[in-house]
């Protein structure tokens, strides 16, 4: 499809893209900003910028729409850091798998979503309504659903593992002759140890590493897709918030949890 660099480079908070229907929107222009410091200064420098002038403007009714903006904005500049760090890293760096990841999900999806659409749309396939479709977020709610469903599996998968070494735990302690009070102490942190080892086995296979990087790249890529992340609460809860923590600094976090009255829900 032919489509214009504003909206694949786009700093606006609104997509009406009719060549595309959203799904070229923002993200092209995240996997070049990896590759341009000059570039990710002015970005961070702009997001700054706009984090004070918002907070100078707080009101006593609460966060502004403005102020969840500039926070979300400063979270994706970190974000964006983090991801240049595969330019510098060796090749098989957290962040470099993750650039790659981005760059080939965000390909291939792009694509067969957009082809599969146009197919759906049928005759009534047009620019004007793709671009309804783009205004409507399509593209990053999409994302936004595939990253909760992935979430929910890995939830599943880890409480499962909680729960048969939490058996095993209180299986090899049923013949013992303590107290009562003794095996449930016992049993709670032999539970908990048992649980971390088989975690860590678990985080070593191979398949399980490549789900949670994939389901990471494609937090990324339902955050940079997305025209206004800061009124989209899919996007903030199944892609920033799980972003946060690992690749966020402390201080953006603070800025979130500020900004954003239901993060730590």
């Amino acid at each position: 499809m032919t489509h214009p660099t504003s909206c694949e480079r786009a700093k606006n908070h609104l997509c009406k893209c009719g060549g595309c229907a959203g799904t070229l929107h923002g993200w092209p222009g995240t996997l070049e900003l990896i590759r341009e410091p000059q570039n990710r200064e002015s970005l961070h420098h702009n997001s700054e910028r706009a984090w004070n002038a918002a907070q100078r403007s707080l009101s006593r009714r609460g966060p502004t729409n403005k102020l969840r903006r500039a926070a979300i904005s400063t979270a994706k500049s970190s974000i964006v850091d983090w991801l240049a760090g595969s330019v510098a890293d060796p090749p098989d760096s957290a962040a470099s798998i993750e650039t790659e990841l981005l760059a080939t999900a965000g390909e291939a999806l792009s694509k067969a979503v957009f082809d599969a659409l146009c197919e759906a749309l049928g005759a009534s396939n047009s620019r004007e309504r793709r671009a309804k479709l783009a205004a409507d977020h399509f593209f990053c709610a999409l994302l936004a659903g595939i990253s909760c469903s992935m979430q929910e599996i890995q939830e599943i998968f880890d409480q499962a593992a909680r729960d048969v070494a939490t058996a095993l735990a209180s299986y090899s302690i049923l013949d013992s002759k303590t107290t009562r009070t003794t095996e449930a102490l016992v049993a709670t942190v032999v539970a908990e140890a048992s649980v971390k080892c088989v975690n860590k086995l678990i985080e070593n296979l191979t398949a399980v590493q490549q789900f949670k990087h994939l389901q990471q790249a494609l937090q990324v890529l339902a955050l940079m897709s997305c025209p206004a992340p800061e009124r989209h609460p899919a996007v903030q809860t199944c892609a920033l918030k799980p972003l946060g923590e690992p690749l966020v600094s402390e201080l953006v976090q603070e800025r979130l949890k500020l900004a954003l009255p239901d993060w730590n829900k």
